[in-house]
């Protein structure tokens, strides 16, 4: 590893910790926080929800980790949910770039616009067997009524006064095992991979999903550019991996495909749907770090996977 390396490792992770927001990719022109991402990313989920026999209108749904962007929220309270609850650690939302993606995705849905494509955002998973506009969920008739002024007014002002008593957008800052609230859905986006504690995130979540409920995350398990091979994250030893960590909230718990299957079976989810992103490793296996050297052929060739799974 060269030395501009290690310096940027060192500022990175000792001397700027967490400072990114969605905010401040949108800024950069990166994709996170605009209307088509969000768009693109909310009707996937619930397409293959719908193929899957699941409910494709919950009334009440939790996010995992969207920063500050409220995209996934709004794409979610313009087709109905009803109450939208977000877990994350941000702690403020930039309005103005929220108000800018609701004229957006007002514009995407009530043109009935086809699901922006892999042509687009070629890194989005999961895929789907063809992008037009899912009109045998999301019809007309509906989106017309989910498209009144008075809903769109109502939606804008969540905006203004999220978090207040009377917004349906909520922000907790903190997992809890014990909460008020009862969700039909969890979702997140490339998200469960940064957390560090997942025996007690999987316990809370099954533990806040409603009878019937299920979840729909897409998780990546690539090195998220901490190494310069998608798997290099699985050589670092333990000791350097705390030295990459440094300071930083948010970081990859280095989880293998394997793990989180297991958890998902411990807290008692059934598997609807599952599908796996194969890439070939990038080094032999005998480079692998030690705690990694038992990893399965399987885990070596999941760079991510998307999966639906309902609580029984």
């Amino acid at each position: 590893m060269s030395i501009l390396r290690l310096l940027k490792i060192f500022i990175r992770s000792y001397l700027l910790p967490n400072t990114k927001t969605y905010s401040e990719y949108g800024r950069k022109g990166l994709i996170k926080n605009t209307a088509r991402y969000c768009y693109s990313v909310w009707l996937r989920h619930i397409v293959i929800a719908n193929k899957n026999g699941l409910n494709t209108k919950p009334k009440s749904v939790a996010e995992i980790g969207p920063g500050d962007s409220l995209g996934m929220a709004l794409c979610a309270l313009i087709t109905g949910v009803e109450e939208y609850t977000i877990f994350d650690s941000q702690k403020n939302i930039n309005k103005e770039v929220n108000y800018k993606i609701l004229d957006d995705l007002i514009v995407l849905f009530r043109n009935m616009e086809d699901i922006p494509n892999e042509n687009e955002f070629p890194e989005i998973r999961p895929k789907l067997d063809n992008y037009n506009f899912p009109k045998e969920i999301l019809s007309k008739s509906y989106l017309k009524k989910m498209l009144s002024n008075v809903r769109l007014k109502n939606i804008r002002r969540y905006i203004d006064s999220f978090n207040s008593d009377n917004s349906k957008i909520k922000y907790i800052f903190n997992f809890e095992k014990k909460i008020n609230s009862k969700f039909d859905l969890f979702i997140s986006q490339a998200v469960l991979e940064h957390i560090d504690n997942l025996e007690e995130f999987f316990f809370f979540m099954r533990n806040a999903l409603k009878e019937n409920g299920y979840v729909s995350h897409q998780i990546d398990l690539k090195s998220h550019n901490i190494s310069s091979k998608w798997d290099g994250h699985w050589q670092y030893s333990k000791i350097f991996w705390k030295v990459l960590r440094g300071n930083r909230l948010w970081f990859i718990n280095r989880y293998t495909y394997s793990e989180y299957i297991k958890l998902f079976d411990k807290n008692r989810f059934r598997t609807v749907f599952i599908e796996r992103n194969i890439k070939i490793p990038s080094f032999n296996k005998s480079k692998l770090a030690k705690e990694f050297k038992s990893m399965s052929d399987i885990d070596r060739h999941t760079s991510g996977f998307f999966i639906q799974a309902e609580i029984f």
